[in-house]
């Protein structure tokens, strides 16, 4: 089932403008996560060529089209590893620190532990 979709407006948005929920267009739709950021990396990069580092012509996300399950990886570099369960939520644009995953107990962030964070 492809249910990640790279998403856009359409044109640019200034600073004051709000691109809510109806201002998001379906660009393509894909089976995989790293299908669609190689696909929104691939556009994102081809208007940055025609239009110059710092200008746009559109927005592009990545969200899905059905509540999807997704796991969060902790690893510190002293080899302790963990996991979390959360809920990517339709509709909501992709984030690598979503909103609705606290930290493990025990984690200062997804990277270090607070054993080994204690030393510095």
């Amino acid at each position: 089932m492809k249910r990640f979709l790279v998403q856009h407006t359409g044109r640019p948005y200034g600073p004051c403008e709000s691109m809510d929920g109806a201002a998001w267009f379906t660009f393509s739709t894909h089976a995989t996560l790293s299908a669609a950021k190689k696909r929104s990396d691939a556009e994102i990069a081809e208007m940055r060529r025609a239009c110059g580092q710092g200008a746009w012509s559109d927005h592009f996300r990545i969200s899905v089209s059905a509540d999807t399950p997704m796991r969060r990886w902790y690893e510190c570099i002293c080899g302790r590893r963990e996991s979390q369960s959360y809920v990517w939520h339709a509709g909501e644009p992709y984030d690598q620190e979503p909103d609705s995953c606290e930290l493990l107990p025990g984690w200062n962030n997804q990277y270090e532990c607070s054993a080994c964070g204690a030393g510095y």
